[in-house]
């Protein structure tokens, strides 16, 4: 099984950016045998800004947090992307 969380807000109207967006997700996945020794924890958090209607800006935050079996990988992984997309 499988606990989650995902929401979107948008602010408009706003100076200087007009519009701004944030949005995101958490998702707990626990061990059916043992909770506390095998789980996964995976959030991503991003803020974007539309700058024209077909160019965009987007800081995108993702955070892994696992049980992992190589010591050498660890647990916890954080990624950071700066993205440009475009509507065409």
């Amino acid at each position: 099984g499988a606990l989650g969380l995902k929401g979107k807000y948008r602010m408009d109207n706003i100076a200087l950016i007009n519009t701004f967006i944030i949005d995101g997700f958490v998702m707990y996945y626990p061990s059916i045998e043992n909770s506390s020794e095998d789980w996964i924890l995976r959030s991503n958090l991003n803020f974007t800004i539309p700058l024209f209607d077909f160019l965009s800006v987007k800081l995108a935050v993702n955070y892994i947090n696992d049980t992992n079996p190589a010591v050498n990988v660890g647990n916890n992984k954080t990624t950071t992307n700066l993205l440009f997309g475009l509507d065409f």
